[in-house]
């Protein structure tokens, strides 16, 4: 029994890389697979996943030995109900993939504020070009929600032995959202700061520039965030960075004009993905952070600027905001009826060492550490 393997399903995304890198430097016995057809990974390097169908899983994990299998992301939920019941699933989530799922109840109106939600609507073609991406994608969401009709929460979740949400505080608001969710927590994250999240100072200089949203989707009501920097911050002189290579492409170019109209040639839309270190050159050169989200995200940016001895304005209703209290770490909050506070020298060097209790290479191995032996152990349990 104790020679079984841990099976990790990841996405074609750069946390993926992090899932391989710090679960092999703990053990061996680890498989890894994306699922569906992939003919060319894009966001994952220098290592290999397997691929199959989502038809082939449950063979998959009889012929490896496979006594824990891992999600990295989980939106497909159904699937757990279909595998074998002396297995340990766990599912580490995305935020994307719970909170319209376990915590939707939060957000009665949406996560999309009003003006954001005005852009949107006056010109209501953000969807794919062709005809054939837009029936394509309308067949995926309608299939996701037939699934979700047919396999309900409560279904879904008694196959989960353990979740691991972005933040712990995340697990308490499902656990009182959600009476019936009965996983067991258990705590890991992706990536570390020293080789992921923040950068060598001696190679760039500090500047004052302000980065604004973290994606194209509306979920970062970019619109608001650009308000409160016309209202309460004098960017005159700054440069206005703005990523917009990940999420929806026709809403990223919506955005991308808008800024450009209040901001002129200070307002840089970043179209491309670039890789960790010139991107993390960019988050070098700015002061501020704005988050716009009212729900947790961003969160990897986030970790960047606490590293970096960056300001952080977040909305007041993002749950990240009492996460960061937690832990005694300051931060902002976009509020229009209050001038811009400025967080000290003092303050900013006390939040790079919290956030590195939290995040550093060290404390990231003591979690994988502590996540194997726990996983193990309960896998030896059940079987």
């Amino acid at each position: 029994m104790n020679d079984f393997n841990t099976l990790h399903i990841v996405p074609d995304d750069k946390f993926s890389n992090m899932v391989h890198r710090d679960f092999e430097s703990f053990s061996e016995n680890n498989k890894y697979v994306v699922l569906g057809k992939v003919k060319k990974y894009k966001y994952i390097k220098d290592w290999f996943p397997e691929n199959i169908k989502k038809q082939s899983l449950c063979k998959y994990i009889i012929n490896n030995n496979i006594k824990v299998v891992i999600f990295h992301s989980l939106l497909d939920k159904f699937m757990v109900t279909k595998l074998p019941k002396n297995l340990i699933i766990v599912w580490c989530g995305w935020g994307y993939d719970y909170y319209p799922y376990l915590m939707s109840g939060l957000y009665p109106h949406g996560m999309v504020l009003t003006k954001t939600k005005a852009i949107l609507n006056a010109n209501s073609k953000i969807k794919n070009n062709s005809l054939i991406g837009f029936l394509t994608g309308a067949y995926r969401v309608g299939r996701r929600k037939l699934l979700n009709l047919f396999y309900p929460p409560q279904k879904v979740i008694k196959n989960i032995d353990f979740f691991i949400p972005i933040i712990s505080s995340e697990f308490k608001i499902i656990k009182e959202m959600n009476p019936w969710f009965t996983c067991n927590y258990a705590s890991w994250n992706y990536g570390t700061i020293e080789d992921d999240y923040s950068i060598d100072y001696s190679e760039y200089s500090a500047g004052e520039n302000i980065l604004v949203g973290n994606s194209a989707t509306p979920e970062n009501n970019h619109i608001e965030a650009f308000n409160y920097i016309l209202e309460n911050i004098n960017w005159q002189q700054c440069k206005i960075y703005c990523p917009l290579s990940y999420g929806n492409a026709e809403y990223g170019i919506k955005i991308c004009n808008y800024g450009k109209k209040l901001f002129g040639e200070n307002f840089i839309p970043l179209l491309d993905f670039m890789d960790k270190k010139k991107y993390n050159k960019i988050l070098a050169s700015c002061k501020l952070f704005i988050f716009n989200h009212i729900r947790q995200q961003a969160l990897g940016n986030i970790i960047s600027g606490l590293a970096m001895e960056k300001t952080i304005i977040l909305n007041k209703i993002n749950p990240l905001c009492s996460w960061l209290e937690e832990n005694n770490i300051m931060f902002i909050t976009a509020d229009n009826t209050l001038p811009l506070k400025t967080l000290s020298n003092d303050d900013l060097i006390n939040n790079k060492k919290q956030i590195e209790k939290i995040w550093s290479r060290s404390a990231i191995a003591a979690k994988t550490s502590r996540l194997n032996e726990l996983l193990h152990e309960a896998a030896m349990q059940k079987n």
